[in-house]
């Protein structure tokens, strides 16, 4: 009797240690602003499309997801030179696993610079660095 129990319920134990941990301890993924300025990244998208710093000014860019991002200057997943924007580091690239945060700047020049990640086309980010003289009203989320 101990036997026939044991073994119908082993299959059932097994799924339910591999299925309950994958659909309760999760969090969800999905890409937030927060109230410091910085910027999520979830999946596939960044927390915001477009956001708006002055001359001097860095943004912070925080893997809130469970993928890896490889964060490029470009659009699309297609990396492309620009001109001001400052360098990601070696190889112009930043490698972003679950949890990092990225200090990057300072942005130095007036402009419109744009960011993607090469493993997720749908990941783009607009940085529009306008002068010191220039107000900021609001960052502008765009999506």
């Amino acid at each position: 009797m101990l036997l026939r129990l044991l073994r119908y319920s082993v299959p059932f134990v097994f799924v339910a240690m591999v299925t309950v941990p994958l659909l309760v301890v999760n969090p969800p993924s999905e890409p937030r602003m927060t109230h410091d300025g910085s910027v999520s990244m979830g999946h596939e998208e960044f927390g915001t499309r477009r956001l708006t710093v002055q001359v001097g000014s860095s943004i912070v860019l925080r893997n809130t997801s469970h993928w890896l991002h490889v964060i490029v200057p470009g659009v699309e997943a297609h990396p492309e030179t620009q001109p001001g924007l400052p360098s990601l580091g070696r190889r112009n690239a930043h490698i972003s696993e679950t949890g990092d945060v990225f200090r990057y700047g300072p942005f130095d020049t007036p402009g419109h610079y744009r960011l993607t990640c090469s493993l997720h086309p749908e990941m783009n980010l607009t940085v529009d660095v306008v002068p010191r003289t220039t107000p900021l009203a609001t960052r502008t989320g765009g999506r």
